[in-house]
C-alpha cells in the first residue's frame, strides 16, 4: 500500500450546503474555502429520511438502509411490529469502510462518529463512539485501556452544546462563542490523546455542534446580527477552525474529506400526520387509552408511580409510536420520528393485519400515496411534501421487506412533523399555524455538503451533486481498494484511482449486534434524542 494512501474524514453534522456556501463567500469558514479551491466540493444529497443514524451509516457503508438495516432513530421491533426499538451501530448489517481498511492492515480512528456503538472489538485502531452511546465507558470505548486516560484528562463524553445545556422553549435559547469553541477544543484534545496511544492511518472525526446549533438557531440565518445569526456563525467558524487543527493534528500527507450527513432549514409550519391519517380513516387509535392516561396523570401519585405514568403517557401519546393504534381496525399506522414512515397493516406480516396481499395492498398503497401528494397547506396552498415514495422506490436489499416502510415522505423545506397527540385535540386540523413553544427552529433537509482535496483529488472547484452512498466509494478509491459491486455509490471522476486497486472480499452482510442497550441505557439515549426533538 502506497504511503500516499492515507485519509482524514471530518464530519460537520447537519451542515447545510447553502449556509456553508454563504460562509465560504463571506470569510466565516476560510479553511473550507481553501479546500474548495484546491479540490472539489458541492452538495451531498442525504438519505430518506435524512436523519443521523441512517445518513452516517449509508455514508460509510455505501449502501441503502435495505442493505444495512438501519431505517431511522427507531426500527420496527421484529418481535412486535406495532412497536419500535431504538437503533444503535450494532444493528448495521453491512461492512463499513473501516472494515475494508482493516482487511488491508490500515488502522482507523473513530471519534464521535454516530452509529459506532457498540464498538468493534478486533479492528485495528480506536473507537470513541458518537451520540448513540449512553456514554464513554469500558463497554463503549475500544481499546478499553483508552478510557481512563481520556476521562482523567478530559472528563466525560463531550456534548455539542455542553452537558448542562438543556433546551427550554423556542426563542429562549442562548449560546455563546466560548461554548462552541469549548466543544471543538475538547473533541480535538480527546482525539490527540487517543492518537498518541493508538496511531492510525485513517482518522474519522465528527463535530456534532453544527447540527445542534442548527436545530435551535436556524431562524437566525436570515436575520443578520441577531442572536441566532451570531450563534450559527460562532459555531460554524469554530468547526472550520477545528477542521484545520484536526488536519494538522493528523499530520500526514494524504487526502482530506469534509462531509455533512444532511442539511438544515428553518421550520415555519408543522403537520400532524397522525391526525390526518385518523381524520381520513386510515388509522384508528385504541379507544379510551389516551383519555385514561391523561386522567391518571392528574391524580396524586407517589413519585415513582408518577414517573412511570409520565413515561407511559409520553410514549402512548406519541403518534409516531405504533403501540397507540387499534390494530384490529387500522389500515395503516405511523412509525419513526421526526420523519414519519407509513406502514400498511398487512395480514400475515403484522400480528393483527387486516390488509390482504392479493391486490388490496397495492391498491391501498397507491391511493394513500396519491392522497398524501394532494395535501396542501391551507394557509399558503403549498404542497407539504416534496416527494412521497413507495418503499420499493427507496430501498432494496435483504432488510427492506422485513424492516422497511411501505411509504415514506420528504417534507418541503420549512415544514416539520409533530408526532405527539398532545399537540391537538381529536377533531383539530392537522396543521399547526404557529410552532409549539418547545419546537426546534431547524429541521433536517437532504442538502448536505462535501469537500475533497489532496494528492488523489483532481482540482475541480464547485462540482455536481453527489449521493450520500458515494462517500464510501470515494474513500475506498482514495485508499486503493476496489469498490464492491454491491455498493449503491460510485466514486466521481475527479478521484484519482490507483492503477491496480486491491479487491477486498468481506461479503454483503455482517452479523450485527441486536442487544446493545440495557433499560437505563435506553432511557439515557432517548432523553438525549428528545432534547433535540427527535422523539
Amino acid at each position: 500500500m502506497s504511503a500516499q494512501c492515507r485519509a482524514i474524514v471530518l464530519g460537520l453534522d447537519g451542515a447545510p450546503h447553502g449556509l456553508v456556501e454563504r460562509y465560504i463567500a463571506d470569510g466565516t469558514m476560510p479553511f473550507l474555502a481553501e479546500l474548495a479551491e484546491a479540490g472539489a466540493w458541492g452538495c451531498l444529497r442525504s438519505s430518506v429520511p435524512p436523519v443521523t443514524p441512517v445518513a452516517w451509516t449509508s455514508m460509510f457503508s455505501g449502501v441503502n438502509p435495505g442493505k444495512h438495516g438501519i431505517f431511522g432513530w427507531q426500527n420496527l421491533d421484529p418481535r412486535n411490529r406495532y412497536a419500535t426499538v431504538p437503533v444503535h451501530g450494532g444493528l448495521c448489517r453491512a461492512p463499513r469502510v473501516w472494515d475494508y481498511f482493516a482487511a488491508r492492515d490500515l488502522r482507523s480512528g473513530l471519534v464521535g462518529v454516530p452509529c459506532t456503538y457498540p464498538p468493534d472489538s478486533d479492528r485495528p485502531g480506536f473507537t470513541l463512539p458518537g451520540m448513540d452511546a449512553p456514554g464513554w465507558e469500558e463497554s463503549s470505548v475500544r481499546p478499553a485501556h483508552l478510557l481512563q486516560p481520556i476521562i482523567a484528562a478530559h472528563g466525560a463524553m463531550p456534548y455539542p452544546l455542553g452537558a448542562d445545556w438543556v433546551p427550554l422553549r423556542r426563542g429562549a435559547w442562548h449560546l455563546d462563542a466560548d461554548q462552541a469553541r469549548g466543544y471543538v477544543d475538547r473533541m480535538l484534545a480527546v482525539t490527540r490523546t487517543a492518537m498518541e496511544a493508538c496511531p492510525v492511518d485513517v482518522l474519522f472525526l465528527v463535530f456534532g455542534c453544527t447540527d445542534h446549533v442548527g436545530h435551535f438557531f436556524s431562524a437566525g440565518a436570515d436575520h443578520p446580527g441577531s442572536a441566532g445569526d451570531q450563534a450559527l456563525r460562532w459555531t460554524f467558524a469554530a468547526a472550520d477552525a477545528g477542521c484545520r487543527r484536526a488536519v494538522e493534528l493528523w499530520g500526514q500527507d494524504g487526502d482530506v474529506l469534509v462531509v455533512s450527513d444532511h442539511g438544515m432549514a428553518e421550520l415555519r409550519r408543522f403537520l400532524n400526520l397522525s391526525q390526518w391519517l385518523q381524520q381520513n380513516g386510515y388509522t384508528k387509535l385504541r379507544s379510551g387509552v389516551v383519555e385514561w392516561l391523561k386522567t391518571l396523570a392528574r391524580l396524586t401519585l407517589n413519585e415513582r408511580t408518577r414517573k412511570w405514568v409520565k413515561r407511559l403517557q409520553r410514549r402512548t401519546l406519541n403518534a409516531a409510536d405504533p403501540t397507540a393504534i387499534n390494530p384490529a381496525a387500522a389500515q395503516a399506522f405511523l412509525w419513526g420520528a421526526p420523519f414519519p414512515f407509513i406502514q400498511l397493516n398487512v395480514a400475515g406480516r403484522e400480528p393483527r393485519g387486516i390488509i390482504a396481499r392479493n391486490g388490496e395492498f397495492e391498491e391501498l398503497q397507491a391511493s394513500l400515496k396519491a392522497a398524501l401528494e394532494g395535501i396542501r397547506d391551507p394557509q399558503t396552498d403549498q404542497a407539504v411534501f416534496r416527494r412521497v415514495f413507495l418503499g420499493d422506490e427507496l430501498f432494496s436489499g435483504p432488510f427492506h421487506a422485513a424492516q422497511g416502510p411501505d411509504l415514506a415522505v420528504e417534507l418541503e423545506h420549512g415544514y416539520g412533523h409533530i408526532p405527539s397527540l398532545n399537540a391537538a385535540g381529536p377533531m383539530a386540523p392537522p396543521f399547526l399555524g404557529d410552532p409549539p413553544r418547545s419546537a426546534r427552529e431547524g429541521g433536517h433537509t437532504r442538502e448536505g455538503v462535501y469537500f475533497a482535496a489532496g494528492p488523489r483529488v483532481a482540482p475541480r472547484g464547485a462540482d455536481a451533486m453527489l449521493e450520500i452512498h458515494d462517500v464510501a466509494a470515494i474513500l475506498l478509491t482514495l485508499l486503493g481498494i476496489e469498490v464492491p459491486e454491491s455498493f449503491d455509490g460510485r466514486a466521481p471522476e475527479w478521484v484519482r484511482a490507483v492503477d491496480d486497486p486491491t479487491k477486498v472480499a468481506l461479503g454483503t452482510e455482517s452479523a450485527g449486534t441486536e442487544e446493545a442497550y440495557g433499560t437505563e441505557d435506553v432511557a439515557v439515549v432517548e432523553d438525549r434524542l428528545r432534547q433535540l426533538g427527535y422523539l
